[in-house]
């Protein structure tokens, strides 16, 4: 991301929790992004980093599996 995000979303983070709401990520693609968000106090992060999309089956399976 360009120097400008990088300073954008840690703000977006500690305003969202001054006004206590939690915080999503959506599209979190590599392992510097999560760690990133993470370091900075998001509270999920979703992405393809994690998974792709995969039908509901595939899912259940996912989940049963952790």
């Amino acid at each position: 991301a360009n120097s400008r995000t990088r300073k954008l979303i840690p703000l977006i983070i500690e305003a969202a929790h001054a006004l206590d709401a939690r915080t999503v990520a959506e599209g979190a693609e590599t392992k510097e992004q999560v760690e990133f968000l993470k370091e900075h106090g998001c509270d999920y992060i979703q992405g393809y980093y994690f998974y792709k999309p995969m039908p509901e089956n595939e899912f259940v399976t996912a989940l049963e599996k952790k």
